[in-house]
């Protein structure tokens, strides 16, 4: 690890690093490094503010819970109420209690409770997905921040060591 000393050498350019080495920044260094620590700064504001939220309850039985609501209550004649899930049409609910009624004993009460139960792990599975999604996104929107970051620090450097190598050009020796 790198430490720096307090300790200056004839200007306040040059630095002491731990090992006896010298580092010295001209003042286009140091507008290098503000530019690169404010752009770093900028870039992750940018990046943390479009991060996808991963909080979806995935458990099964919270879903079981919040969508025992959402029911179609079906009156069947020796049975009594039956809840069916509310996003079936009649001629749907119908075909489930005919099959169920067809068996003996009737399982037209098994039926219905297996499609709630059916809805419920598929409500878990899509907020799983979900969850899984957004944290790629995530991570995808981290990776192209920090390289487009380092991208452009790189850039801006080279850039200025390019400028400075044609202005050394110019100069008469």
């Amino acid at each position: 690890m790198v430490q720096l000393n307090a300790s200056f050498r004839g200007s306040i350019s040059s630095w002491e690093v731990a090992g006896g080495i010298i580092v010295q920044m001209n003042g286009w260094q140091r507008l290098w490094v503000v530019a690169s620590v404010l752009s770093l700064v900028a870039i992750a504001a940018i990046v943390f503010s479009d991060l996808r939220s991963a909080d979806e309850i995935e458990d099964v039985a919270y879903h079981t819970q919040r969508l025992a609501k959402e029911v179609t209550v079906t009156e069947i004649a020796g049975l009594g109420s039956v809840n069916f899930p509310d996003d079936l049409t009649k001629e749907e609910i119908a075909n489930h209690v005919k099959r169920g009624m067809s068996t003996s004993p009737p399982t037209v009460v098994a039926i219905a409770q297996g499609l709630l139960d059916l809805r419920a792990q598929r409500a878990s599975a899509l907020a799983r997905a979900r969850n899984r999604l957004a944290h790629s996104q995530n991570q995808t929107a981290w990776a192209f921040g920090v390289g487009g970051w380092l991208a452009f620090i790189v850039g801006l450097y080279l850039s200025g060591w390019a400028l400075g190598w044609v202005r050394r050009g110019f100069r008469a020796t």
